[in-house]
């Protein structure tokens, strides 16, 4: 086939809505899974796994429409049919059934949380991430920094700190719980990321601990002091156990009230 020939053949696939399939010369698609080999001037017939065999090499022929009209690299990784038609190759029914590269691991930034989380809140000098309460100062912090402006994958996020698990949005929004993990920490690194920059600004600072509370024998020690203030004298309770004896002072407390 000579360049004249070629290049006319060429504006007509494009005319028809072809596209250059990006890294295969001589491969042209449309949005509706027809591929077209301009140097074997035929189109390629998928088999039933929708492969298609490109210089003696099996090639996935929805990856192939989602490289070249969305721009995602190809890589491995399953194909979801939206409707559930395997046989339906419309470039909006076919995409990766996980939104991120099985490569891609993002992990939260615990360091980072903590400190965080303690530019606007005081918590104990051992408080734990995974704490009930980690959640509910990464919302508040988010309202307060109106942090889903101009976000991506806000709903997803917005579900989670709502109290959704992992699991339920997932389902609920059609897409991996693996996927559905990463939103959610890309989410809460980033987030991280602009408060520990602030913190380094000087817009920030870390809060103190919250004081340790008072242990059982100090509050027993409290309530002797009263005892003796009120003339009641010293409490001794050798062989009862500290909630025995704070009973015990309660109730002589209110007694001489």
């Amino acid at each position: 086939m000579d360049k004249v020939q070629r290049n006319k053949i060429i504006t007509e696939l494009k005319q028809s809505g072809f596209k250059a399939v990006k890294g295969h010369r001589d491969l042209y698609v449309n949005k509706s899974g027809k591929l077209y080999n301009i140097r074997k001037s035929k189109y390629l017939t998928p088999c039933q796994r929708n492969n298609v065999s490109i210089n003696s090499k099996k090639h996935s022929l929805p990856k192939l429409m989602i490289h070249t009209f969305k721009g995602e690299p190809i890589r491995t990784g399953q194909i979801m049919y939206i409707d559930g038609n395997k046989t339906n190759l419309d470039i909006d029914n076919i995409r990766y059934s996980r939104k991120f590269s099985p490569d891609i691991d993002v992990r939260i930034n615990k360091p980072g949380l903590l400190t965080a989380i303690r530019c606007y809140f005081e918590v104990p000098n051992k408080f734990k991430l995974n704490n009930t309460l980690t959640k509910y100062y990464i919302k508040t912090i988010v309202n307060e920094r109106l942090y889903f402006v101009s976000k991506k994958y806000t709903e997803i996020f917005n579900s989670y700190l709502s109290g959704q698990t992992v699991g339920q949005i997932a389902k609920t929004q059609k897409v991996s719980f693996r996927d559905c993990s990463i939103i959610v920490n890309l989410f809460i690194n980033q987030l991280i990321n602009e408060i520990l920059l602030d913190l380094q600004k000087g817009i920030l600072h870390i809060k103190e601990f919250q004081p340790k509370p008072p242990t059982k024998a100090h509050q027993l020690k409290e309530y002797n002091k009263k005892l003796i203030r009120l003339g009641g004298g010293h409490l001794t309770l050798i062989r009862e156990t500290d909630k025995e004896k704070l009973k015990e002072y309660k109730k002589r407390l209110n007694n001489m009230k």
